[in-house]
Formats: structure tokens, sequence, C-alpha cells
């Protein structure tokens, strides 16, 4: 899913939202997934055409957006099932009915609208927006020994292995194909050929972590950068915005 994810967006001559701060920009993708997850379903629709308009801006590719569907599509088919046949409101246990399968429907409308929500956060917020962001909201820890010197390159390995990670899955699962003789794929989950893969791949990930403190010894800085200063009206719309979410719900 992560490489598929990549392969959303087409290069933009300016980020939307590049004017707000970071900060500013997590907050409020957080305080959206929340209200896609919790607000009434009459929020839904004005939030998915001002969702869909900046994702269209951030560069959104239709040939990688249906690449990217093609991931979740099993997820969205269990949501709708359960949905469909477990209404027992609307008819016995088990027994599909329209009400389950609209209640379904409304599950994945926030499902999508999380995940859109998601995606947009990380195309408007390259690792040094993450990380400033994060080192703000932080702030208040600093008492309790939250360190935020190493954020920046905790962020930069933990964004960098995990592709590499099912870039090498895939790999290993394709040599066990090749040793099965055929080297096609089989339709189905095929547990125990999956199953295989997790010790080969475990061990590559024990062996980097065991080189990575060498490989960044003398890399860490000795200071964190100051975080940037949140501007009042940003910081006001987003307490603005909680509390609406707070009473409305």
């Amino acid at each position: 899913m992560i490489p598929a994810a990549g392969r959303l967006w087409t290069p933009v001559e300016r980020l939307p939202l590049a004017a707000v701060h970071p900060a500013a920009r997590l907050g409020g993708g957080t305080l959206a997934i929340v209200t896609a997850l919790l607000a009434p379903p009459v929020i839904l629709a004005p939030l998915a055409v001002l969702l869909g308009w900046i994702l269209v801006r951030a560069g959104l590719r239709g040939d990688g957006l249906w690449r990217w569907w093609r991931a979740w599509w099993p997820v969205a088919a269990l949501v709708l099932a359960v949905h469909t046949l477990t209404a027992v409101d609307a008819a016995p246990l088990f027994h599909p009915s329209l009400t389950g399968a609209l209640r379904g429907l409304l599950a994945l409308a926030r499902l999508f609208l999380m995940l859109g929500t998601m995606a947009l956060i990380a195309r408007v917020l390259p690792l040094p927006d993450l990380v400033s962001a994060l080192g703000w909201w932080l702030r208040p820890l600093h008492w309790c020994g939250v360190d935020t010197r190493h954020l920046g390159l905790t962020l930069a390995v933990a964004l960098g292995t995990a592709p590499r990670t099912q870039t090498e899955a895939e790999r290993i699962l394709a040599c066990v194909r090749l040793r099965r003789g055929d080297g096609r794929r089989r339709r189905g989950l095929h547990l125990r050929e999956r199953l295989r893969v997790i010790p080969p791949l475990m061990e590559g990930i024990i062996r980097r972590g065991e080189s990575l403190p060498l490989a960044v010894a003398g890399r860490l800085p000795a200071e964190p950068d100051r975080p940037l200063r949140l501007p009042w009206p940003q910081g006001l719309a987003l307490v603005a915005w909680a509390a609406l979410l707070v009473v409305g719900v």
C-alpha cells in the first residue's frame, strides 16, 4: 500500500496549504480525520468536496488513485458485508437488509474520507515540515523527558524502512514462488507462503537495526531547532474547530 500511495501524485509548482504553519497543517488534518469519523452524515458531503478540491490541487492522479484503491477493496467489501448482515434492528442476524447496506456505505464514506485526509497530510507535510510540526506539538512534554533532538532522524529512518521492508518481502515471496517450480502467482491468501517470508525478513530488519547506530553516529544534532511560532489566527481556528466538533458530537 505504501508504494501505491507514492504513485498517487504528480509534481506541482506549489503545494496547497504551504503558507500554513506545519503544526496547524498537522492539527487540522487530525481534526479532519476526527470529523470524518464522528460528524453527522450531512457534514460528510461538504467535507468530501473540500477534500477532493485540495487533493486535486495537490496533484492527485486518477490512475494512481485506482491502483491505491485496489489495495483497499477487500477491506471495503468486508466492511459492507458486515454491516449488511448484522443490522439486527432491521432484519434477523445474517439476513441482508437495506438499512445495513446503507450503514455500510456510510461507514465506507467515513473510511475513505479518513484515508484521503491521511494521504493529504502526507502530501502537504514533507519530512522537514513534519519534524517541525511534531516538535511544536511535543513541546509541552519536554518537562517529562521527551527529547526531540533525534526526531528528524527517527522519522527519516522509519519512513525509509517501511517501503524498503515491503519491497524485500515481495522479493522473498517471488523467490519462494520460483522454488515452487512455476513462478506464477496463485489466487488467495496462501498463508503458508507468506509465513515463510517472515523469518528472513525479520533477520534482515534485525541486521539493519544493528548496523544503524554505527551509520548515524556523529550525525545527531546537539540541540533541536526551535519550533516556528504558530500564528494566533491559525491557532484560534484550530481551537474553534475542536470546540465545534465537541459541541456537535
